[in-house]
């Protein structure tokens, strides 16, 4: 449809990513597919799915899937979309959210990242709602370290709008 910049690539271009490039895992190919599988599992799992088939041969992914099993049984998560890209014309951006839906009652685009907790989620989660247009939309990451725990983290600063905003502006 376009050429513009995609959250991702807006923070990428502004070095968010640089630690997880330097570290090799965003650009790593054992990085790339654990994460691919990790989502895709994780997604089946959010759509109200049994245990995805094709993780059986890929016994590592369960210290990823189990936490997020734990997390469908302690706490009501109803699935509404995935992976859907929104495009916001007026800063000029796409984004592809991971995860939509209500969790616990309330309106949130859930953002799943596995390894350590990357602190420009609060930027990525702020650009999905933009490109969404609901702003009033809850943002949450729920992070996967491969511990076989679960972390849940509010992204709550309403300064992360107006940050994103900024860099997608830049990015021009």
């Amino acid at each position: 449809m376009n050429n513009w910049p995609s959250t991702t690539s807006i923070l990428r271009e502004f070095g968010f990513y640089s630690y997880l490039d330097a570290a090799g895992f965003a650009n790593s190919e054992v990085g790339k597919n654990r994460g691919s599988a990790v989502d895709k599992a994780v997604t089946w799992l959010a759509m109200g799915h049994a245990v995805p088939p094709f993780t059986k041969p890929h016994p590592e992914l369960d210290c990823y899937l189990d936490p997020f099993k734990d997390f469908l049984t302690q706490h009501e998560w109803i699935h509404h979309s995935h992976q859907n890209e929104f495009v916001c014309q007026e800063e000029r951006f796409v984004s592809h959210p991971d995860l939509l839906g209500m969790l616990d009652g309330k309106l949130t685009v859930l953002e799943v990242k596995t390894g350590t907790f990357p602190e420009f989620v609060r930027l990525q989660t702020a650009g999905q709602v933009i490109a969404e247009g609901n702003r009033a939309r809850r943002r949450v990451c729920i992070n996967l370290p491969g511990n076989g725990k679960y972390k849940l983290t509010p992204l709550n600063d309403p300064r992360d709008f107006n940050a994103f905003i900024i860099l997608a502006r830049a990015w021009w």
